[in-house]
């Protein structure tokens, strides 16, 4: 029985409530839980990229990175994330400012794997906030993604 290097791969998943608002880790649902477009969300799951994490150094930004798409769809309407840092287990993404609103899917593919559907809400704006230590909320502050420049207040 020969088996191919693709069969061997497991098929990337995505956790159950596992696309989040990367500012304020908050589970589709709940308040702030939304996705919001133009902004960074997070994917949770397994297989989901490479083993050793990659973070883009280009811009414009790219609708893959290191083999990993990210696709939003809404019955016929399909948009692609733009991926800013994928693993195996995360993926940061930007949400297409055209991505339809209201409820919606993503799927992951990966080394011409597709992951599990996943639901979500999209929104026109939804707040997060990101802490200088993530577990100290009374000096936001947010670094800039590709940088690390503060863009806000808090302790220097």
């Amino acid at each position: 029985m020969l088996l191919t290097a693709a069969a061997l791969i497991a098929q990337p998943y995505i956790n159950t409530k596992g696309v989040v608002n990367t500012a304020s880790l908050m589970a589709p649902g709940l308040p702030g839980g939304a996705i919001a477009q133009g902004s960074v969300f997070t994917i949770l799951g397994s297989g989901l990229g490479p083993a050793t994490p990659v973070q883009t150094a280009t811009v414009p930004l790219n609708i893959s990175l290191s083999g990993v798409s990210v696709r939003v769809f809404q019955g016929a309407t399909t948009v692609s994330a733009l991926p800013l840092y994928v693993s195996a287990t995360q993926i940061l993404a930007v949400m297409p400012s055209n991505a339809p609103l209201g409820r919606v899917s993503v799927h992951v593919a990966y080394l011409g794997g597709l992951s599990n559907p996943a639901p979500f809400n999209i929104v026109p704006a939804s707040f997060g906030a990101f802490s200088w230590n993530a577990l100290d909320f009374s000096a936001p502050r947010t670094k800039g993604i590709f940088s690390g420049a503060s863009l806000g207040s808090g302790p220097a």
